[in-house]
């Protein structure tokens, strides 16, 4: 996976194409970057003593000289764990990876392209050092864990919510899967317009948590204090969403996309003929393909 994706959007009506014409701008766009980051909450220097959240670099030595090597590792309230391997020099960017802890011994695999790192953290917990392997060639590696730079926000959104908020449920009758979302309406009587948001590649929750930051969540709640329902739902493999997330295409995830827009049309505070998908990175071009392919009705 190579290069930035942005965020892409599919709107398909005229009000809501007013309310979210700034996303389509590059520079409009930036800014909303600029500020979602300057709300990237405070984290500890270190990571915790038996946690692994957080982003641990490292150069790799290879012929003629290194590389930088750098894994995310994001840990959800279930006690479940998923990483990114990123090496930037090589265009590899967000590529999953399993992670898996015994002890002071931690793995991450990386089967997309054949790496594997097997490290021991040290005993103050901000280290790993070990083995990197790939095909090929194989090297010692150490990474450090990268405290995050310290901001003034605050951990969650904790303001009172205008707004009703739904746990709803409904299926990809298609692949028999079954994804529980969260429903944010608007007050008043309705109809509303409402988008349904999809995250970028790899397993993400329905919030779309970066450490203790909700993109998605915050996104939500923006929208819908601005008269617009917003339907978010965890990727396949994450929560109760059955499947696995290393397992699923583009193709599965236009699917579900479309199962999400099925499922607003039979919701009767959502305005049927006013729907969309709005999607951050990879999630954009899952938007473009569901908007592409057939359904049962006009959107």
């Amino acid at each position: 996976m190579a290069g930035f994706n942005p965020m892409i959007v599919y709107i398909p009506f005229r009000r809501f194409q007013r309310a979210l014409l700034y996303l389509r701008l590059p520079a409009a766009l930036a800014w909303m970057l600029v500020l979602l980051a300057g709300s990237l909450p405070a984290q500890a220097q270190g990571p915790g003593k038996y946690s692994l959240e957080g982003e641990w670099k490292g150069p790799l030595a290879v012929p003629g000289g290194s590389l930088p090597i750098q894994l995310v590792v994001t840990e959800l309230a279930s006690g479940n764990r998923f990483a990114v391997l990123n090496v930037v020099p090589q265009r590899i960017n967000r590529i999953p990876t399993t992670v898996e802890q015994r002890g002071d011994t931690v793995l991450f695999v990386a089967e997309q392209v054949g790496c594997r790192f097997k490290g021991v953290r040290t005993p103050e917990g901000n280290r790993l050092t070990g083995i990197w392997s790939q095909p090929g060639y194989q090297a010692a590696l150490t990474l450090e864990f990268v405290p995050p730079p310290v901001a003034a926000a605050p951990k969650s959104f904790k303001f009172p919510l205008p707004y009703r908020v739904q746990e709803v449920k409904f299926a990809n009758e298609t692949d028999k899967i079954d994804f529980a979302g969260t429903l944010t309406i608007p007050a008043g009587e309705g109809p509303f317009p409402a988008v349904a948001l999809l995250s970028d590649w790899g397993a993400q929750d329905q919030d779309g948590r970066y450490g203790d930051y909700k993109l998605l969540g915050g996104l939500a709640d923006y929208l819908t204090r601005r008269g617009i329902a917003v339907l978010r739902f965890p990727d396949r493999g994450v929560g109760e969403t059955g499947s696995r997330t290393e397992l699923t295409s583009p193709e599965d995830r236009t699917r579900d996309a479309q199962a999400a827009l099925q499922f607003m049309r039979t919701q009767p505070l959502l305005d049927g003929a006013n729907l969309g998908l709005l999607g951050h990175g990879e999630g954009g071009n899952v938007a473009l393909l569901a908007a592409g392919a057939p359904c049962p009705r006009p959107l």
